[in-house]
């Protein structure tokens, strides 16, 4: 930040709804100060779908029965309607399928 470092903290994902990331704290910033903020390294890209979903189900307490088959519906390639349909079906909790519909 211009010209010197931020402090930078890694951000855990929740398992439900926010991905992992990153903070830089910058501290109070007005308009007029004119900061310049450089970013090296960062992608913008979101992580696939399965590998979303499978952060969710992973740490999941559910029966391995019905995770197996949660994950059988999400490698299929199965996308929005279908995929949580196939969740569903798949015996996923609701807390759970709408975590996953906010990914979807």
């Amino acid at each position: 930040m211009n010209g010197t470092e931020a402090p930078v903290s890694v951000r855990e994902a929740d398992g439900f709804t926010l991905g992992g990331g990153m903070d830089v704290s910058l501290g109070t910033v007005r308009p007029a100060d004119r900061v310049v903020l450089e970013l090296s390294g960062v992608s913008t890209q979101p992580p696939a779908l399965a590998d979303e979903v499978f952060r969710m189900l992973e740490p999941a307490q559910m029966s391995y029965v019905a995770k197996d088959r949660a994950w059988g519906v999400v490698s299929s390639g199965a996308t929005g309607g279908e995929l949580i349909g196939g969740l569903r079906a798949a015996g996923l909790p609701e807390d759970l399928l709408a975590a996953v519909s906010e990914v979807a």
